[in-house]
């Protein structure tokens, strides 16, 4: 008999900042598949990712490289017994002229068999240049799969599928499987510009019919189909690779259910969540639920701990003191995900309506910042001077630029006309890095320098 593995993950996620953190962030799924005849039960793989950040790197002046390294370790228990011991290690290595445009994360994929009973878990992460870790716990039941019905393996979410057939060349062997290349998404989260749902599977004991049909439908919170997909394939053989990439980019914010059916002459059923943040849709102009029901179908229902923390980060500026306080005090990741949904919540000009006017003022100015403001390679538009009071003010009335010369740096005078009677910021790239840096205002809550034209001459 085959088996099925599910597996509870009881993720942590632990606080992080874009330039320091004390615990490390890891991201983690798996996927169960059908082993062969002559292997344990299940083929198991699987999927973590980490940011760049989790790294502490060190310097080596000789080499001019900035060096890190992770020490991961995956453990099964059964019945107290230690029966499986996965460890490994992430070495890097980057020029230190380069360290800018090392990549945003990093993804692995570790695979493994097992046979059909209950275990449990451990994943532990360490950082050999740093104090920082990651642990986290779970169990794991895997279920028989019958031998005389149609069968579905776990759903793979991925960021990318690529069949063999259309591969460039410069494909990671590591992610390759049944002539496709499945870039792993162990977050589940679905983020981008242009939306796709990227889903990997296999059909076990198909030809016991001559035929399927493959239905899938995603719900959303409320469980309302939100689309469906039906497709009917021919029996080839009798274990089949599945593969969708599926636009979904008219999906609002929020958690959905993939349900996969396929259905010949039995039917066979597996689900799995994802998560999708698109800035470009709402839920609708007038589409009224109640708080705890706009709080589900919101994106902040669904944010990792590391990406609630980098939302407020972003618009921090637009909070109060009371409201930073209260931020600062917050340690479990649904009290953040509520702060986050409340605060937009009583920013709307219509309490009640699902589409918040401020938000989407807000999403619409941070797009604008990362765009316009970022340097050095990064999406930091937001954390710079004037990406802050950019999502603060919003554009300037008067906008004058002046170009560097030999004699000095070049600056931005941006003029508010509404605020405190007239308010004028002062921005300078002081450094030639395109990050302008706010010497002078005349705002009462920021830097005054009326010497600001002695800073930006060069002779200063």
């Amino acid at each position: 008999m085959y088996s099925k593995l599910y597996l509870v993950l009881l993720i942590i996620f632990f606080d992080v900042s874009l330039l320091a953190a004390d615990k490390l962030i890891i991201n983690y799924d798996y996927a169960a598949f059908r082993a062969l005849e002559n292997e344990p039960d299940n083929y198991i793989e699987l999927y973590f990712s980490y940011p760049t950040h989790s790294y502490t790197m060190a310097y080596s002046a000789t080499d001019n490289l900035y060096s890190g390294n992770i020490i991961f370790e995956f453990a099964l228990d059964s019945a107290d017994k230690r029966i499986l011991t996965e460890k490994w290690e992430t070495p890097v290595s980057f020029d230190a002229n380069y360290l800018d445009n090392i990549p945003q994360d990093f993804y692995g994929l570790k695979r493994f068999f097992l046979y059909s009973g209950e275990y449990k878990g451990l994943f532990f992460a360490s950082d050999v240049n740093g104090n920082r870790n990651y642990l986290d716990s779970f169990r794991i039941t895997i279920e028989e799969f019958a031998d005389n019905k149609i069968g579905i393996s776990s759903i793979q979410i991925a960021n990318n599928i690529i069949p063999k057939s259309r591969a460039s060349g410069n494909e990671a062997e590591l992610f390759y499987k049944n002539q496709h290349y499945v870039y792993p998404n162990p977050q589940r989260e679905i983020s981008a510009d242009i939306l796709t749902l990227h889903i990997y599977s296999e059909i076990y004991n198909a030809t016991l019919t001559d035929s399927f049909e493959v239905k899938y439908e995603i719900r959303n919170a409320k469980n309302i189909i939100e689309t469906e997909y039906n497709r009917t394939k021919k029996s080839v053989g009798n274990a089949m690779v599945e593969t969708l990439s599926y636009p979904i980019d008219d999906l609002p914010s929020g958690v959905y259910t993939l349900i996969l059916q396929v259905i010949g002459k039995d039917t066979a059923i597996e689900k799995k969540i994802f998560y999708v943040i698109n800035h470009n849709v709402e839920l609708g102009e007038r589409t009224y639920f109640t708080e705890d029901e706009q709080f589900d179908l919101s994106e902040f229902s669904m944010m990792s701990e590391e990406r609630v923390n980098l939302e407020f980060a972003q618009f921090e500026v637009l909070a109060n003191k009371d409201e930073i306080a209260l931020w600062k005090k917050l340690t479990d990741l649904k009290a953040k995900q509520r702060f986050l949904f409340k605060f937009w919540y009583m920013r709307n000009s219509e309490i009640g309506n699902s589409f918040n006017d401020k938000l989407f003022e807000y999403r619409e100015r941070l797009k604008y910042v990362n765009t316009y403001f970022s340097y050095a390679g990064r999406e930091n538009g937001w954390n710079t001077d004037r990406g802050k009071v950019y999502i603060k003010f919003g554009p300037p009335n008067h906008n004058e630029e002046i170009p560097g010369t030999h004699l000095q740096h070049p600056y931005h005078t941006w003029t508010y006309h509404s605020i405190e009677g007239g308010a004028t910021f002062i921005f300078a790239d002081m450094m030639g890095l395109e990050n302008y840096k706010l010497i002078h205002s005349t705002h009462s809550s920021y830097i005054s320098n009326y010497n600001w034209q002695m800073m930006i001459n060069k002779s200063f």
